[in-house]
């Protein structure tokens, strides 16, 4: 509990957490009704609201209160950032999520999966510990920090959003999939299901680790989304059967809170 959003551009220093009964969803509860930061409050709005349902599934599904699984530590999420420039980051050294105003193409990046992304890090950093190994710039505990993060963005929101695109991540904030306020599935920037869409690798390779942490991540999140849903691999062509998505989220957690050693 605790948690809240900042609009770190209000320089009257009236930052306050949000009162919890006030959003019910996390579309457009708050605000003009519009995609993105046209009108802060529905940015501010989307954020909390994305934040608490995260929070809300996190404990609902696995038993875990708060990052920790003490419920802590306490998390903010700066909107409007001035370090931030289109784009939306985990900050571990500060233990906070940080979303910019829109850009060229993208709205706010305050939609559901970019926030349970952004938790799905922070988890990371409360959760099981990463060795890094070999050492930067080529290794590859990044990717898997990133695929991990796709992970339970798509888990979340298959839970919260059954009937949308829970293996799209960062669907919600493309501008190119708004007519006014309707959305429609157009464009993604990350599609688990055929990474090759956007020019991202299906299949490991001696490459991975010197790539961009968001590309070389890939190769494993497709991986997991066969493994939930089946269908045909981008990597080789095979057909694949999925186990389905509850069970694909019981061995999750399985792995990642009960088998993976500690932070």
């Amino acid at each position: 509990g605790g948690n809240f959003v900042c609009d770190v551009s209000n320089f009257m220093n009236t930052c306050k957490p949000m009162t919890h009964s006030v959003l019910d969803t996390h579309e457009f509860s708050i605000g003009d009704g519009m995609p993105g930061s046209q009108n802060y409050k529905t940015f501010v709005a989307d954020a909390y609201a994305a934040m608490r349902l995260t929070f809300d599934y996190l404990w609902r599904v696995h038993g875990r209160q708060g990052l920790d699984g003490n419920n802590g530590p306490r998390i903010p999420i700066e909107t409007r950032s001035p370090e931030m420039a289109g784009n939306a980051e985990w900050l571990k050294d500060k233990n906070r999520i940080i979303v910019a105003p829109d850009d060229v193409d993208h709205y706010d990046y305050a939609s559901f999966d970019v926030i349970a992304h952004e938790i799905g890090h922070g988890l990371d950093s409360y959760g099981p510990k990463m060795v890094v190994v070999p050492p930067p710039p080529c290794q590859e505990t990044n990717k898997i920090m990133e695929a991990t993060a796709d992970m339970f963005s798509m888990l979340a929101s298959a839970s919260i959003e059954p009937s949308g695109h829970p293996y799209r991540i960062m669907e919600h904030p493309q501008k190119a999939n708004w007519n006014a306020s309707t959305f429609t599935s157009n464009v993604a920037e990350r599609y688990l299901d055929d990474p090759t869409i956007n020019n991202k690798p299906a299949c490991y390779s001696q490459f991975i680790a010197c790539m961009n942490g968001h590309a070389g991540s890939s190769p494993a999140s497709h991986m997991f989304y066969l493994l939930a849903y089946g269908g045909t691999s981008a990597c080789n062509g095979n057909a694949v059967n999925g186990i389905g998505i509850d069970i694909a989220r019981d061995l999750f957690d399985q792995m990642f809170f009960q088998e993976l050693p500690p932070s």
